[in-house]
């Protein structure tokens, strides 16, 4: 399940933290499994959280466990220590490296996706969550570095079907 996409079914757009949410899974074994929502965009930006680097770039909410600690995706293959999730798709990495090499324009800052948190489940937790149907396991066939609005909505309308007809919810149902 590596380098796919879990998204968060209609069933649950109740659900304040995962609601249109689309994780990117990094990581699934016999002990958990951990991913970081991709789509949720802060209010805050990467010189928030590192005063002085100058980088005014947003900060996307990975999940509500371990938010005080910074995640991040690209697509540098070039990255010392950095894991490779998927197709032209990285994890992690030589920070360092990375804050260097943005300084020194040898990589574009808009490469990057910095996240705050992971969303994470203990064993046979994600597997019980989607045999509820709470979750649509997807290929990923999209450039999530790059898109940062709307990718929910995008994904289940690109699903089509009867799930497509929730791609224009609004994001509180019940206020209607």
């Amino acid at each position: 399940m590596i380098g796919k996409l879990l998204v968060a079914s209609p069933s649950i757009l109740n659900d304040h933290v995962f609601s249109r949410s689309v994780i990117l899974m990094i990581e699934n074994s016999g002990t958990g499994s951990m991913g970081f929502i991709v789509n949720k965009q802060t209010n805050y930006c990467l010189d928030d959280l590192i005063k002085g680097s100058k980088l005014n770039v947003p900060l996307f909410e990975g999940g509500p466990v371990n938010n005080d600690k910074l995640f991040y995706i690209h697509n540098n293959k070039n990255i010392p220590e950095s894991i490779k999730i998927g197709k032209n798709l990285f994890w992690g990495g030589d920070f360092n490296f990375i804050m260097n090499g943005i300084k020194e324009k040898k990589f574009h800052v808009d490469s990057f996706k910095f996240i705050s948190g992971y969303s994470g489940w203990e064993k046979n937790q994600l597997e019980n969550e989607i045999k509820l149907k709470s979750w649509l396991i997807i290929k990923n066939d999209y450039d999530l570095i790059k898109i940062k609005n709307n990718l929910w909505s995008k994904i289940i309308k690109d699903i089509g079907g009867e799930t497509a007809y929730f791609f224009m919810a609004p994001d509180y149902p019940g206020l209607n």
